[in-house]
This record gives C-alpha cells, sequence and structure tokens, in this order.
C-alpha cells in the first residue's frame, strides 16, 4: 500500500475470506501502520493456500479517507494497492476500485 504519487499518510488494509462455506479458516486479517515511500513503505503479506489454479478468491481492501472521516488524523489520501507473487512478480495493482470493480465490491457489501 502507498499513496498516490507517493504521498504519505495513515491507511488500513484488510482481507476477508469470499469462501466461507469451504473448509477455511480465515476470517479477516487488518492491519493499520503509517504509509511512507521507498525503504519505508509498508508492507503486509499473506500466504493463500491451496493448489494452483484452484481458483480462491479474496478481497484486498486499503483505506485511507474513510479513515479521516471516522477521526483517524493523517489518513491517506488516495490509496494504491499491489499484490506480489512469491517470485515478486505483480499479480493486481488498484488505485480506484469504482474505475474497475464497483459493481462486484457493492455486492459483497464491503464498499
Amino acid at each position: 500500500m502507498r499513496g498516490f504519487g507517493s504521498s504519505t499518510g495513515v491507511g488500513l488494509i484488510e482481507l476477508y475470506d469470499l469462501a466461507q462455506a469451504s473448509n477455511s479458516r480465515l476470517a479477516n486479517i487488518s492491519t493499520r501502520g503509517f504509509v511512507q515511500t521507498a525503504d519505508n513503505a509498508m508492507i503486509g503479506g499473506f500466504i493463500m493456500g491451496g493448489s494452483p489454479g484452484a481458483g480462491g478468491r479474496v478481497v484486498v481492501r486499503a483505506l485511507g479517507p474513510s479513515l479521516a472521516e471516522s477521526g483517524v488524523s493523517n489518513a491517506l489520501a488516495d490509496p494504491t494497492v499491489e499484490l506480489y507473487d512469491s517470485n515478486g512478480a505483480v499479480l493486481a495493482t488498484n488505485n480506484d476500485w469504482k474505475d474497475s470493480q464497483e459493481a462486484e465490491i457493492e455486492a459483497l457489501n464491503l464498499a
């Protein structure tokens, strides 16, 4: 997670397991920290098990502006999320969920 244009501030990352009917154990994991740049960027990690191509689904959220609405000072104004695989290759990046995922995220009541 980092601020758009390498800006800094406080952000919140959350992870939800969407396959609740499966034999999974994760319900939610989240972290909050000061997001900086370069060697001080905030890095959160998780491992998703299963066989390759098994089709597991997760939602990874990066909150910033709504934290300010809840009274968090110095909240990140425009968070960006990048997901990498174990080899360091970018799997996905997102700067604004409304650009490409709005309907799906709203259907999950996570908007």
